[in-house]
């Protein structure tokens, strides 16, 4: 699983009518890099400050708990080399309601044996005896900020959002028993020790995300609340435009010398048609049409080949008088009568 998608939908309604807008967003970034946020500023844009390092923590913490050995009661945690993970949305709206998402997944173990059989809602989170439970559990955690993170970036606050609310924002950075990867003991808790622990901790606005400077999730909003500005949104605008060719008066001067170029185009492509139709009737009937007359009264060969010993291969029955011959080349011959063609 190396990145994430998200469809959203518009219904808008204006003096025009009813328009529906669909959008897709794609997710797919390092854990320290927040560049696919157009203004990263925990001031003024405080919402899409919490709401990128969230997504960072939770992709990164999906990928992780499907990488190895976990402390479940299960003991051959198996290895997941390829995941597939779908949220729809659910038949409810509460941020702290798992069935806020319906759930289709689909798993491929280090063995090649797949899982794709989703159980019960009530049986895929929080589930230690489920060996898919670790990752499915955090992966709903990243569908909700990325699903509060999109809606944000849309202006709508009617709707529950993490990063619009700031006691549901403290339950993002530290969901407690409803993320059972993030209590004591579980591999997701903070450990500067661990090579990892960019999914547990956020550094404060304007300094790299270094452990030097790491906070907990747990903590970062106690720490962080007086460095940040007010959760919210602003209204978001759609622009629409058809492009099309707008006629525009041109002066007089310039309309005559298209009109003249366009009727010499065009009176030349007619006369060039004509004479070529012309051409192949007249010497389809008769193919000597376009021959001279003088040819056409000799009516005889005009080219005869000489075999290089001043021997004609063939003669002119109107031969008079031969000229010289050329090893090799062609001899002309002249004819009788006045209307010979040299």
């Amino acid at each position: 699983m190396s990145s994430a998608d998200a469809v959203a939908r518009c219904d808008i309604t204006n003096n025009e009518g009813f328009f529906t807008l669909e959008f897709s967003v794609e997710y797919a970034t390092l854990f320290s890099d927040y560049s696919y946020v157009a203004v990263d500023d925990a001031i003024n844009h405080a919402s899409f400050w919490w709401g990128a390092r969230l997504l960072n923590a939770y992709f990164m913490a999906t990928q992780y708990v499907m990488s190895g050995q976990l402390p479940d009661s299960n003991d051959n945690t198996p290895i997941y080399t390829h995941a597939q993970l779908s949220y729809r949305a659910g038949n409810t709206t509460s941020m702290k309601d798992p069935k806020i998402f319906s759930n289709w997944y689909y798993f491929l173990e280090s063995d090649g044996k797949i899982n794709n059989i989703p159980p019960d809602v009530s049986e895929i989170y929080n589930n230690a005896s489920f060996s898919l439970s670790r990752p499915l559990t955090e992966g709903l955690f990243f569908a909700k900020v990325f699903r509060s993170f999109v809606l944000v970036d849309l202006g709508n606050s009617q709707a529950p959002n993490l990063l619009l609310d700031p006691n549901l924002l403290q339950y993002a950075l530290d969901p407690g028993a409803d993320d059972f990867n993030r209590e004591p003991g579980a591999p997701l808790i903070y450990d500067p020790k661990k090579p990892d622990w960019q999914f547990a901790a956020f550094s404060p606005p304007n300094k790299k995300l270094e452990v030097e400077t790491a906070v907990p999730m747990d903590r970062a909003f106690a720490e962080f609340k007086s460095q940040t500005g007010p959760l919210k949104t602003k209204t978001a605008s759609i622009y629409t435009e058809y492009i099309c060719s707008v006629p525009e008066k041109k002066a007089a001067s310039a309309m005559a010398l298209f009109t003249l170029v366009a009727n010499f185009a065009l009176f030349q492509t007619a006369w060039t048609l004509f004479k070529y139709v012309l051409d192949q009737k007249v010497t389809w009937k008769n193919p000597a049409r376009n021959y001279c007359e003088g040819c056409l009264a000799q009516g005889h060969g005009l080219i005869v080949m000489d075999d290089g010993d001043n021997n004609p291969k063939k003669t002119s029955k109107s031969l008079h008088s031969e000229s010289s011959s050329t090893r090799g080349l062609l001899r002309y011959e002249s004819l009788e009568g006045e209307n010979s063609c040299s």
